[in-house]
């Protein structure tokens, strides 16, 4: 993605931990595409408990608003839910105008990222249908490390804001499971504990267990 073609249109904000990015009410009008820079970013909604509920997670760098504001724009679609994206980490982002973005829509770099933030949310959808259907807690772990770790110098790494809890949450599953589950990845040698952060060791091994329907 060329980001300083898409920067260019757009202002700066740096939105610090917790922050709230944007928030999208039901028939309300999508004014703004934001472009996430650095950092990372959830989707997130309140349930009728009162509970703060993940969707989605975004690393950086990608469109946070393009999937909802086309199926407005585009097709009048509306989901009568409230939801909000919220700064998982620092995150520096650019609030770019909607019109503007729907002024330069044929310009090839537009429609790739609106392509691109299409087929990622179809992706991810998709394998969020299966995760509940098929699959074993070990599974659904290794697929969310795969997509969420991101390269840091020789490795890939899982942000150290995905804890034990955080991950649970999402999997909908306990914090002793993961902790287990985290365990038995490490001695298998597919990952490594640093820190509070989570390294990818055996790539492949990674993959191959995602990809399995234990």
């Amino acid at each position: 993605m060329d980001l300083e073609f898409f920067k260019s249109w757009g202002e700066v904000a740096t939105i610090p931990k917790g922050g709230l990015i944007t928030r999208i009410g039901p028939q309300e009008t999508i004014s703004s595409i934001y472009l996430l820079e650095e950092g990372i970013a959830s989707l997130v909604s309140v349930t009728e408990k009162g509970e703060q509920q993940t969707h989605q997670y975004f690393t950086e760098p990608s469109f946070l608003t393009i999937v909802p504001f086309l199926t407005r724009a585009r097709l009048g679609f509306e989901n009568g839910r409230e939801v909000a994206v919220v700064a998982k980490t620092a995150c520096k982002v650019w609030k770019i105008p909607s019109d503007l973005f729907l002024q330069k829509k044929d310009d090839p770099a537009v429609l790739t990222a609106m392509l691109d933030a299409v087929l990622q949310d179809y992706i991810f959808a998709m394998n969020k249908q299966e995760d509940n259907n098929t699959g074993s807690t070990l599974v659904h772990l290794c697929r969310f490390i795969n997509e969420y770790a991101q390269k840091k110098g020789q490795y890939r790494r899982l942000n150290k804001v995905f804890t034990y809890a955080e991950i649970a949450s999402f999997l909908k599953v306990h914090e002793v499971s993961v902790a287990r589950l985290i365990k038995d990845l490490k001695e298998a040698g597919i990952i490594e504990k640093r820190g509070h952060g989570i390294m990818i060791r055996d790539e492949k091994k990674l993959e191959d267990w995602a990809n399995s329907q234990v």
